[in-house]
Order: structure tokens, then sequence, then C-alpha cells
């Protein structure tokens, strides 16, 4: 049997937004997905970088690995007991216009009584000379059900068109 997609909610940044949350998450799923498409309305260096928290929790509960591609390169870095977990690089005003980074966060369990952990797979590119993949693993050392969820833009704001869903999933 397959898994059923529902799509929970979807928001949509007007050009002086710094952060996205997704609040009252119902505990009703097996998993989130967080679809993320953006773009930083910052105007210095190459990038912008956003990370998250859940359920408003800015305690040391948050650990993540990283493996970034960037075509020419690779790199890795792991961080722990740190207040927000990395999410992904994504363009900022200073590259090509029009050009968003997508990611996807994928959080299985999260309402178990168990600590939460979720990968997130990220691109940014600029059309023109960068690109860069990353994947991050994540650790939130918690046993309270996620029910909320907070993507911070970073340096920028998110521009307008900056589009953020979130799915239920559950399994059959």
């Amino acid at each position: 049997m397959a898994n059923t997609l529902t799509k929970i909610a979807t928001q949509t940044a007007n050009g002086s937004v710094n952060s996205i949350t997704f609040s009252s998450i119902p505990a009703t799923y097996t998993d989130l997905k967080l679809m993320i498409s953006a773009r930083s309305t910052y105007a210095t260096g190459s990038v912008d970088y956003m990370s998250g928290w859940f359920n408003g929790d800015r305690n040391t509960l948050y650990s993540d690995t990283i493996v970034t591609g960037s075509g020419s390169s690779t790199s890795s870095q792991r961080s722990s007991t740190t207040t927000a977990f990395d999410v992904c690089s994504y363009p900022n005003a200073n590259n090509t216009s029009n050009v968003y980074g997508s990611v996807e966060i994928y959080i299985p369990n999260y309402a178990g009584s168990n600590y939460k952990q979720g990968i997130i797979d990220g691109v940014m590119e600029n059309n023109a000379t960068y690109s860069e993949q990353r994947v991050v693993t994540i650790l939130y050392r918690s046993t309270n059900a996620i029910n909320s969820i907070t993507i911070y833009a970073g340096s920028g704001n998110y521009t307008s068109s900056s589009e953020f869903t979130l799915y239920g999933i559950k399994n059959a």
C-alpha cells in the first residue's frame, strides 16, 4: 500500500519576512515533509544560509551533519549541541535574477516519544558560475512531538514568491 501525502499548509513570503513558521501541526500523520523554494534579499557575498528549529525551542538540543558538493569541491562538517539546525545555502540578491534554491526536509516519526531525526536535501544555483548541493542529517534531542517548525532566512529576508509547503504523510 502507498503512503498518503496531504498538504497541511502553504506560506508565500512577501519580501519582508525573515522567518516562516508552521504552527499547530497536527499529530495525526506519521511523517512530515517540508518543501521550500526560496531566494534571499541579502546583497553581500553570493549566498545566504537558512537555519531552523522545532517547537520554538532554541536550547542546545540540535546536532547536524552536513555534506556539501559544489561541482569543484566537497566538504563536510558536524555540529553538536547547537540552538538551531542548518538547513541549506540558497541564492541571494547577487545571484542570477529569478533563481530560487530548492530544499526538502523530511522528518519521520515527528509525533513519537523518541528523539527526532530528519534529512534535508537542498540545491542552490545561480545559473552562471556556481551551484551547490547539500545533504544534512539533523537530530533534535527532545521527546516532545513536533508541533511547529520555523525556518529562519539568515542575513536577509525571503523574497516575494519564496514558497514553503508543509505536507503530512500517513503510512498505510
